[in-house]
């Protein structure tokens, strides 16, 4: 009996030190991909949202969403007032002129990533609401409202 206690024992610490080595091996992983996706990116983001909602005569919408994985990118860009509705390669195309001219890090302050995406985007001052998340090269993100 006591046997049997033992050999429970260790097959229950076996499973738990191959449970732990597994663990210590997915960060390395994580890394090279993060590597990867910097090392191929022509932004300094991977993940770039902008929703604008403009109040005039009528309700106008500006969105935009690029999203960069190691295997595809989706890219969708809306503008209601300039009859703008993009989606896959066109909108990648659209916002690729509009994203080279960014000059923005993640070290840049709130105000001036605010200032180049509303004079690339021509969002209005007086828009009602404008919304940016930005999924930087190296993992970090930011959200900025006004």
């Amino acid at each position: 009996m006591k046997w049997r206690k033992l050999l429970a024992i260790f097959v229950f610490t076996l499973a738990l030190t191959a449970c732990a080595g597994q663990k210590q091996e997915e960060a390395p992983q994580k890394s090279a991909e993060t590597k990867e996706k910097q090392a191929s990116s022509p932004y300094p983001f991977t993940e770039f949202d902008v929703d604008v909602d403009l109040k005039n005569q009528q309700d106008y919408e500006i969105d935009v969403s690029y999203e960069r994985e190691s295997n595809h990118t989706e890219a969708h860009y809306t503008d209601d007032k300039q009859n703008i509705h993009l989606t896959g390669e066109d909108a990648l195309e659209a916002l690729d002129e509009k994203f080279r001219g960014f000059s923005f890090d993640e070290t840049t302050s709130d105000a001036k990533v605010l200032k180049e995406i509303e004079r690339a985007f021509n969002i209005p001052d007086n828009a009602q609401s404008v919304e940016v998340e930005i999924q930087y090269n190296d993992g970090q993100e930011r959200e900025l409202r006004r």
